[in-house]
């Protein structure tokens, strides 16, 4: 679930990297550089997208979170290597409200290839079997591609507005809301039954989630005894009651599920937040670019349903 973290201020990408390069036409016939530079095993196997890597020399199993701000430890992972914890005033929001939050210093943490020294990361309770998150501060440094099987890093040269999805033609996109160095989460709008609804691109959560005040707007109301309720987590140790909820339509760039089986929740945000996280469950369907450089997000669909609610019964994606 997001995290509103201090940005962890991971280095380069580049060292130890096989680098490859794709070569893109433009408009105006000059061609696109897409090199890249660096790739990175990926593991869904959890149900949320896992690389390897080491903290301190200890092999840790790291979630890619792309709605987390920074890097973060598990408090439980901190505690066995013996970490030296310093609480901040920092507020993580986690499921069911804020996330007491820590920070400690390792002398080196690694994200497959990536090594970053004397390293000052946040640490508080994360979800097993994650030890580590590698936030969107790390993440999204470049463009990045998720598939189901490796994450890959992309730098572009003379690429305008050229279309960047390289293995496929006419590869759909929509667009992402510009980010800042400090904050670099991905935040797209999508449309549940016609109403647009801003969403955290979230890989983080194993589950996609709308907040209750949207869904209310569009006809949904909680039975008052809780009957069909069911409990998500997330960072933190916070649950949060939820619904599975049948919708009309979910709309996201020319892509189409109709009746998806959506959970809906209380995220405890304000009005200028997104009010929908896009989790795990719908990005493992497709194969991902995250273009910052353009700010696009890129997406192919791969097959299978793309929601995990209870009694999931969403249809395949279909044209407008």
């Amino acid at each position: 679930m997001p995290g509103r973290m201090k940005a962890a201020h991971a280095s380069a990408l580049a060292a130890g990297f096989v680098t490859g390069l794709a070569l893109l036409s433009t408009a105006a016939g000059a061609a696109c550089r897409y090199q890249r530079v660096g790739s990175v095993p990926l593991d869904w196997s959890s149900g949320r997208p896992m690389i390897e890597g080491s903290v301190n020399g200890h092999p840790a199993r790291v979630l890619a979170d792309s709605s987390t701000t920074g890097v973060a430890l598990s408090t439980a992972f901190a505690n066995r290597l013996g970490l030296g914890l310093e609480h901040v005033p920092v507020e993580v929001q986690g499921v069911g409200g804020p996330v007491q939050d820590y920070r400690a210093r390792v002398d080196e943490i690694t994200f497959g290839k990536v090594v970053w020294k004397a390293a000052h990361v946040e640490v508080f309770d994360i979800p097993a079997p994650a030890d580590a998150v590698a936030g969107a501060s790390f993440l999204f440094q470049r463009d990045l591609e998720m598939t189901a099987d490796a994450i890959t890093f992309f730098e572009p040269a003379d690429c305008g507005d050229s279309p960047l999805g390289y293995w496929a033609d006419d590869v759909p996109w929509v667009a992402t809301e510009p980010t800042s160095e400090r904050h670099r989460e991905v935040i797209v709008t999508v449309k549940v039954n016609g109403r647009a609804v801003r969403a955290f691109v979230a890989s983080g959560a194993q589950s996609s989630l709308l907040d209750l005040s949207v869904a209310r707007e569009l006809g949904f109301v909680p039975p008052a005894d809780g009957q069909g309720s069911f409990q998500m987590g997330g960072t933190g140790n916070g649950r949060l009651t939820a619904w599975s909820t049948v919708f009309d339509t979910f709309e996201i760039g020319p892509e189409t599920i109709r009746r998806p089986h959506v959970a809906v929740g209380d995220l405890h945000v304000d009005a200028k937040s997104p009010h929908m996280l896009l989790g795990a469950d719908f990005l493992r369907g497709h194969r991902l670019l995250f273009a910052g450089s353009q700010h696009r997000l890129y997406l192919s669909y791969l097959g299978g349903p793309l929601f995990h609610a209870p009694a999931q019964a969403a249809s395949a994606p279909q044209a407008k």
